[in-house]
């Protein structure tokens, strides 16, 4: 048996000895425990010392260091030693997402550096965040490893990283961000939530993965267009046949009285305009139309 206690020298969690076999697979034995830890809710993975019988585990020690201890006592005791996150390596940082080198940055996390860190973009204070860049730039391995390190999805600026994700239509990275809780409902600096912005960009995955992460299907943005409205702009049918089946308001009316109807752009095919027409028009459905009025009264 493993026991865990943090620098206090409370015991926090325990875990047996072969839970780490599956976890093995390539990794030290400090890059297994610190996995755990993490994994448990215990500790960042990437600013943590653990130390074993007095002695530090060092990044490149092998699983038989540990064997040896367990082979002779019946219990192994692992203390650990969150360190605060370092101020300095904004440069480094930007330089490894900018490379898109998801090794640079792992060995500047595990030196401690902060992945929350206000980034210095465009020669000015935007106060993007790592994960805003490695959103903006689609790099999946760059931002798994950001929430690995713990990186807050909802700090720094206005336009959070999930909406950075929808603007791009990267559904990948939008899953990720929802795993690690990122707020479905928060607006960018413009009022407009995620579940606009990916309505608007047209990506019927990204708009799924946000209904079912209990994105506001009726929340609001600029001009008081619910994202029905947004997905009518782009003209797809299948997005306003998920929107209508997760309970949105056909008859929902903008700033300017405009219902989704009203809003199907002239751009389109006959055939898109027609289907579209057909699922937003209550006469062209009834049974649409009287789930609509059921819709209206609850709002």
């Amino acid at each position: 048996m493993i026991h865990f206690h943090n620098l206090a020298g409370t015991r926090t969690t325990s875990c047996p000895a072969w839970a780490f076999v599956p976890m093995l697979n390539g990794t030290t034995a400090t890059q297994a425990l610190r996995r755990y830890l993490h994994s448990d809710g215990q500790a960042p993975r990437f600013r943590t010392t653990l130390v074993v019988a007095g002695d530090i585990l060092r990044d490149e020690d092998p699983w038989s260091k540990l064997e040896e201890i367990l082979n002779a006592e019946e219990a192994l005791t692992v203390h650990y030693l969150t360190h605060a996150c370092q101020p300095g390596f904004r440069t480094e940082i930007q330089d490894s997402i900018h490379a898109r080198s998801a090794a640079a940055l792992q060995r500047l996390l595990e030196r401690y550096a902060d992945p929350n860190m206000p980034l210095q973009m465009f020669n000015h204070n935007t106060d993007w965040r790592p994960l805003h860049l490695a959103t903006c730039l689609g790099a999946k391995n760059i931002v798994r490893l950001l929430l690995m390190a713990e990186a807050n999805v909802e700090e720094g600026h206005p336009s959070k990283p999930l909406a950075t994700a929808c603007l791009h239509g990267d559904a990948q990275i939008g899953g990720l961000l929802l795993q690690a809780r990122a707020n479905p409902n928060t607006e960018d600096g413009n009022g407009q939530a995620p579940l606009h912005i990916a309505a608007a960009v047209g990506s019927t995955r990204l708009v799924r993965l946000l209904i079912q992460s209990a994105a506001d299907i009726e929340q609001r943005g600029s001009r008081q267009q619910s994202a029905l409205h947004a997905a009518a702009l782009n003209g797809s049918p299948a997005l306003l046949r998920l929107l209508i089946s997760s309970a949105a308001d056909i008859a929902a009316q903008d700033c300017k009285g405009r219902c989704p109807l009203d809003l199907l752009p002239s751009r389109a095919s006959f055939t898109q305009r027609f289907r579209c027409r057909q699922l937003l028009d209550k006469r062209s459905n009834p049974q649409l139309g009287a789930h609509c009025k059921v819709a209206g009264k609850k709002g």
